[in-house]
């Protein structure tokens, strides 16, 4: 087979692009924004590494995300939040989509056996 000189210059071209496309140092990025991304570490608050391993503190923790994900009222964000129980004191974190939903949510966690309530829902922005 006989290979014109046109037909060979488009993959010669190319492989030459990638070459120095390879070559040339990747853009420079903006660090991402600390702001939101990063969770507050301070040591009041409880993270969900920090949920308890004793069956009592389990089983609190269990049945308070059972009746959260069985509410069919709450938001992809309300069924979402991160539920932290901690000698029997339930901490709930996590974005909302308003007030009413925060509340809803805080009357689940009493309601399913939890003895105090650390409510850190925030309403999220809207769209």
């Amino acid at each position: 087979m006989i290979v014109t000189g046109h037909k060979m210059r488009r993959p010669l071209l190319g492989l030459a692009l990638c070459g120095l496309l390879s070559m040339a140092s990747p853009p420079q990025l903006a660090p991402p924004s600390t702001n939101r991304s990063m969770p507050d570490l301070s040591s009041s608050v409880l993270t969900a590494d920090q949920q308890q391993n004793n069956k009592t503190d389990r089983q609190l923790a269990q049945a308070v995300r059972k009746a959260v994900f069985l509410d069919d009222e709450l938001s992809i964000y309300g069924h979402n939040v991160k539920i932290i129980a901690h000698g029997g004191v339930v901490t709930l974190r996590g974005p909302v989509r308003s007030e009413a939903e925060r509340q809803r949510i805080a009357r689940i966690a009493l309601t399913a056996g939890a003895k105090e309530l650390d409510n850190m829902l925030q309403i999220a922005p809207s769209r």
